[in-house]
C-alpha cells in the first residue's frame, strides 16, 4: 500500500475504480504467463542476441554447447521471475491502495460521496457540468460544492493513513457533520 497519496490518484480511483482493478487483473494474468512459458525463454536461451567471446556463431553440436545454452536458460529465467515478480508487487501494491481509497470513500456521508460521484463518475460529463448538478442537487453555491468536494477528499485521506484495517473502515460512519471518530473507532461502527 503506497504510504501517501495525492488528491488525483483518489480521483482516478473513485472514477475508474472497476476497470482500473479488471487491468491490474489483466496484467497480473499476463505477467504469469510470462514467467511460466518456458518455450518462449527456451527459445531465447537458444538464440542468444550476440555471441559471446570463444563462442562460434555455429553450434559444434557437442555438450558444451547444449550446457550454454541451458545456462543461459537459467539465467534468463531467473531474471525473468526477478522481474516479473517485482512488477506484480507493483501492480499489487497499487491495488491494495486502490482498494483502501475505494473502502474510505464508500464510507463518506451522502453528499460527499454524492459530491465526488457527480464531479467525476460520469466520464461523459465534464467536471463544469458536474459542478453544476450538484449546486442544483444540494441547493449550494460553487464555492460550498468545492467545499464539500475538497472535504471528501480530506476524509478519504485521513481514513487512508489511519492505522484501520479496511473491514474497521467498511464498518465507520459519520457523524453528523461528516467526520469520522479515529480515537474511538468501536463507537463510530454501523
Amino acid at each position: 500500500m503506497y504510504k501517501a497519496i495525492t488528491d488525483h490518484f483518489i480521483i482516478e480511483t473513485v472514477s475508474n475504480y472497476d476497470s482500473a482493478m479488471a487491468l491490474i487483473n489483466d496484467k497480473m494474468d499476463e505477467a504469469r504467463k510470462i514467467m511460466q512459458d518456458t518455450d518462449q525463454l527456451i527459445q531465447n536461451a537458444a538464440m542468444p542476441g550476440k555471441i559471446e567471446e570463444g563462442m562460434s556463431s555455429y553450434g559444434s553440436g557437442d555438450i558444451k554447447d547444449l550446457y550454454q545454452t541451458y545456462e543461459r536458460y537459467q539465467k534468463i529465467q531467473r531474471n525473468t521471475i526477478r522481474d516479473m515478480t517485482g512488477y506484480m508487487r507493483e501492480l499489487m501494491e497499487r491495488q491494495d491502495s486502490m482498494n483502501r481509497i475505494y473502502a474510505c470513500y464508500m464510507v463518506l456521508c451522502h453528499r460527499e460521496r454524492r459530491v465526488l460521484e457527480l464531479l467525476y463518475k460520469n466520464e461523459y460529463m465534464k467536471v463544469a457540468a458536474g459542478i453544476l448538478e450538484a449546486e442544483e442537487e444540494f441547493c449550494a453555491s460553487r464555492s460550498s460544492v468545492i467545499r464539500f468536494k475538497q472535504k471528501a477528499l480530506g476524509h478519504i485521506k485521513e481514513l487512508y493513513a489511519s492505522n484501520l484495517t479496511h473491514r474497521q473502515i467498511f464498518l465507520l460512519k459519520p457523524d453528523m457533520y461528516g467526520n469520522f471518530n479515529l480515537m474511538n473507532p468501536e463507537c463510530a461502527y454501523r
